[in-house]
């Protein structure tokens, strides 16, 4: 079979590949800020340059480090961040759209990367970190929309694999910042920090920029009752191709989907969701998202540097580059998606 034949390559158009990446960068923004902080709050220079506590170094010299209580608060407050970002987007995605809630993580995140650059005027770590909560709001924000988003805009036939786009970016961000921290952090300035920010700052100039050009939520519109929009954006995503009767068609779906839901929702309560089939689908649709935070990867890519130091390991960005590379390829590739 020939990659013509795969329902991918059927169903993609050019408008739908441009929905799904540039869609996806909250997700690279999210994979790069949890590794490249990771690895600079392990960096000799920038403990000596933000660090409130004090240790001896090789040579018998007191130097200035981060205590443990201010690298675990940092790290912490950045989950903050997430979980604000979260809770803010279901309402900017319900009552703006998907676009709008793009254009607004995009300034927060813009904004962050800002406060960041600032902590090299007087060194102060906790300016850092006030930046690194506005970023993460912004990644929270992108985790919240970004599914919606290409799900709505997918088709059936291969909405599965166009939202996987989102892990697929997420990962690249986090071998992206371990090969910038692997080029910055034997360095004895400022570029230490300000590297990894900088490139932190493109991902958002990027969904700026290229959010005016991202068709809108098909199904979002529909339940607005805009109609006549919801099928020029449909037209956009499905290409020339597709008959204007099978785009009427999928509308008409859409609209059916809408109107069920309505009504589901006005007979139900919260309770049903864990109730009879429905609990087990809640499970599916939570435990996966809730197992991967319960087994540590957070703590993990925040603190794999800095373990693989103490253990006395050298060349450790070398080490994560290999690895992170080695395990995207050998699971996605090798076990597949489930």
């Amino acid at each position: 079979m020939g990659y013509k034949d795969m329902i991918l390559y059927q169903d993609m158009t050019p408008t739908l590949l441009f929905a799904a990446v540039f869609s996806s960068l909250g997700a690279f923004t999210f994979g790069y800020d949890n590794n490249w902080w990771g690895g600079v709050i392990g960096s000799t220079y920038f403990n000596t340059q933000f660090g409130s506590g004090t240790k001896l170094d090789s040579k018998g010299n007191t130097v200035h480090t981060l205590s443990a209580s201010d690298t675990s608060t940092g790290t912490a407050l950045g989950t903050v961040g997430i979980m604000l970002g979260c809770m803010i987007a279901p309402f900017i995605n319900e009552r703006f759209g998907r676009k709008v809630s793009f254009f607004t993580l995009a300034v927060v995140g813009l904004v962050g990367s800002i406060v960041q650059i600032c902590c090299t005027f007087n060194h102060n770590y906790w300016v850092l970190v006030g930046g690194k909560i506005i970023v993460n709001i912004s990644v929270g924000m992108a985790s919240a929309v970004t599914g919606v988003y290409q799900s709505e805009c997918a088709p059936p036939r291969i909405r599965g694999a166009l939202t996987n786009a989102y892990t697929v970016f997420n990962n690249l961000g986090t071998l992206l910042a371990n090969v910038v921290m692997y080029i910055v952090n034997a360095r004895t300035n400022s570029s230490v920090w300000l590297v990894p920010i900088a490139v932190q700052f493109i991902f958002p100039c990027i969904i700026l920029v290229s959010a005016p050009f991202l068709p809108k939520s098909p199904r979002w519109l529909a339940s607005k009752d805009r109609h006549d929009d919801a099928l020029r954006s449909l037209r956009r995503l499905r290409g020339a191709s597709v008959a204007e009767e099978d785009l009427a068609v999928q509308l008409r779906e859409i609209t059916a989907s809408i109107e069920h839901e309505k009504t589901i929702q006005s007979q139900l309560g919260w309770l049903q969701l864990f109730r009879g089939q429905d609990l087990r689908r809640t499970l599916v649709g939570t435990g996966m998202l809730c197992l991967q935070q319960g087994q540590g990867i957070s703590f993990t890519n925040n603190y794999l540097n800095i373990t693989m130091l103490n253990l006395g390991f050298t060349n450790t960005y070398q080490l994560l580059v290999a690895l992170y590379t080695g395990k995207w390829f050998i699971t996605l590739f090798g076990f597949g998606v489930r």
